[in-house]
């Protein structure tokens, strides 16, 4: 990983796959942090955002490298976002960054279930969210400094989305890891960021 890697980055990539030729859906890329990890390994990395600011920065970061698609997008409709970027096509790699809670309960489920759809034989799903410790928290009209406009979020609790993710994953998937991404440090006592690492059976 590159120098500037975080400790949670360092945690969860002993378990992606980075041979030459593999491939890395990054859902939620922000600034292309993974990118960063992925294209000098020569995979083919698609990161998508849902704010153009953030695509911007992630083209002017992984402006070296060539293997790679950049564009915004929402999750509920990545499929389609896919599609007419010519990258509907299956992952080894698919990373979902904190969007999750942008979504209601139905599109949450329904793209939970649509990653499916895109995944290699042993794909690796690296899950990462935000979520409240014991219980849901709701964030409505909130300005965003770093976004530079309101947005609204949905914090599901862990036992939620553990609830979740065994529901839809768990039947073709192995559970390789799960837990606090950093130390509780790094965490407010109310949330704290969680992840959770699935291989694809299929």
């Amino acid at each position: 990983m590159p120098s500037s890697a975080t400790r949670g980055e360092k945690k969860i990539a002993p378990f992606l796959q980075t041979e030459r030729g593999r491939t890395a859906l990054d859902l939620g890329c922000g600034i292309g942090r993974w990118g960063e990890f992925f294209l000098p390994e020569g995979v083919h990395y698609v990161g998508m955002d849902g704010s153009e600011g953030m695509v911007r920065r992630a083209e002017d970061n992984l402006k070296a490298y060539e293997d790679k698609k950049l564009f915004q997008g929402y999750l509920q409709d990545f499929p389609r976002r896919l599609e007419e970027e010519g990258e509907a096509k299956k992952f080894d790699n698919i990373l979902v960054n904190g969007v999750f809670m942008y979504l209601n309960d139905d599109d949450f489920m329904k793209s939970l279930q649509n990653l499916l759809s895109y995944a290699m034989d042993s794909c690796v799903f690296y899950l990462k969210e935000s979520m409240g410790t014991e219980e849901r928290l709701t964030l409505r009209q909130v300005h965003s400094e770093a976004l530079n406009q309101e947005y609204s979020a949905v914090y599901c609790s862990v036992a939620e989305y553990t609830k979740a993710f065994s529901e839809v994953l768990s039947p073709v998937c192995e559970l390789l890891a799960s837990g606090p991404l950093f130390d509780q440090g790094r965490n407010r006592k109310e949330m704290l960021d969680y992840f959770f690492v699935y291989r694809y059976k299929g």
